[in-house]
């Protein structure tokens, strides 16, 4: 998989070049990083280093020119995290997954619903934590009213729980 993804953004210039009234467009993110932690502050113990890697690809797809959607897959790792080559630890996963309408009822109002990142005060209450590995994005729906001076009202989930909800429907 990983092999599949750098050889299409290592050729995507090319590709995009010939294609470039597609309604569809590709995305996608290689980020290699090496980290050393001594947060135990014991002068007698090694410091922990690894490097790790995380992968996007997205497409955005516009049938209209109001509408769209946008999938990402993200896959994150650290280098030797896993048991072997025949290992399935799930790294893959979808990190951003919405559908957008713009410009509804000819007003300058947008609604995004789905799987999105979220940035507010310069990621500093709401953002989606770019220095992690893994990222952060959230479920939920995104209204937003205005061109230059914008109102954004949204809505999501920021903590899911896998206890099951009570009644008949739980089997």
């Amino acid at each position: 998989f990983a092999f599949v993804i750098t050889f299409y953004l290592i050729s995507a210039g090319q590709l995009l070049a010939q294609v470039s009234n597609s309604p569809i467009k590709f995305s996608g993110q290689i980020r290699v990083r090496s980290e050393v932690d001594g947060r135990d502050f014991n002068n007698d113990s090694d410091l922990n280093s690894y490097s790790l890697l995380r992968m996007r690809f997205g497409a955005e797809i516009q049938p209209l020119p109001d509408v769209g959607v946008f999938i990402q897959f993200q896959d994150s790792r650290a280098f030797g995290g896993e048991p072997g080559t025949l290992a399935n630890t799930a790294n893959l996963d979808v990190h951003q997954a919405y559908f957008q309408i713009s410009n509804m009822w000819n007003k300058p109002i947008r609604l995004r619903v789905g799987r999105q990142e979220l940035v507010y005060g310069a990621e500093r209450i709401i953002g989606p934590v770019g220095w992690s590995n893994v990222g952060r994005a959230f479920d939920g729906i995104l209204s937003t009213f205005g061109r230059q001076s914008k109102l954004d009202l949204f809505a999501a989930i920021i903590n899911e729980s896998s206890t099951p909800v009570p009644g008949p429907a739980t089997p």
